[in-house]
């Protein structure tokens, strides 16, 4: 029984010792998603898949907001993204989206906070392919982009 007991006090000893250092890694993390306006910041397959099937959604919300500011827009590279079998999928799930997708532009280019993330990080409209808008009062905006 006295083991268990060691055993069980070196084990909150680690985990307390570790807890500090967790929570710091992870508000350096955050502090410096938003400094750098989350740019190339990895979204998920999933997560592309359904901004992409939902663009209509997305776009009504983004034409809501009224306050968004630069440090609310992720801009994500699809081409971080690993899709779980290959790249054909996905790029039949763009091409099947096409016409969606130029609604989602032209929305896009209506914001301008949104296109001026993308200027300021050189990427044109003609490469943007779906985006999310989401969160509290819909400030947390994801552009998707190839």
């Amino acid at each position: 029984m006295s083991a268990r007991i060691k055993l069980a006090a070196a084990l909150a000893a680690m985990i307390a010792a570790a807890a500090p250092m967790t929570t710091h890694a992870q508000a350096v993390s955050a502090s410096a998603s938003v400094d750098a306006n989350k740019q190339g910041t990895p979204g998920s397959y999933g997560a592309f898949l359904a901004a992409l099937n939902n663009q209509a959604m997305h776009r009504q919300r983004l034409a809501r907001i009224s306050n968004l500011t630069p440090a609310e827009v992720t801009v994500s590279d699809v081409g971080s993204i690993s899709a779980p079998d290959n790249t054909t999928a996905m790029d039949n799930a763009i091409t099947r989206r096409r016409s969606s997708t130029a609604a989602t532009r032209t929305a896009i280019g209506n914001n301008s906070v949104v296109a001026g993330v993308l200027s300021a990080a050189n990427i044109s409209l003609d490469r943007v392919l779906a985006i999310t808008v989401k969160g509290h009062e819909l400030r947390d905006v994801t552009v998707f982009y190839r």
